[in-house]
C-alpha cells in the first residue's frame, strides 16, 4: 500500500505546464521512512531525506523508501 501511494503521489506531481511559449515538464521524487516507534523525529526526518536523495540520484519521477534497498520509478 505504501509504494503505492508513493508512486501516485509522484505521478500526481509530474506534469506538463505551458507558460506562454514554453513547454515544461515539472517531475519530483520522494523519500519515505516508516517510523517503527523506535527512533525520534530527527532520526526519522534523516531516514526520509536519505531516502529522498537516492531516489533523487536514480532520475527523474522516482520514489525510494528508506532501508528496502531499492529505488522505484512511478509509472
Amino acid at each position: 500500500e505504501l509504494l503505492d501511494v508513493l508512486a501516485g503521489m509522484v505521478a500526481d506531481l509530474s506534469l506538463d505546464l505551458q507558460f506562454g511559449d514554453e513547454a515544461f515538464k515539472l517531475h519530483c521524487s520522494v523519500g519515505a521512512a516508516v517510523w517503527d516507534g523506535t527512533i525520534g523525529i530527527d532520526e526519522l526526518t534523516e531516514q526520509a531525506d536519505q531516502a529522498l536523495y537516492r531516489a533523487k540520484h536514480q532520475g527523474k519521477g522516482r520514489f525510494s523508501v528508506f532501508g528496502d534497498g531499492s529505488v522505484s520509478e512511478a509509472t
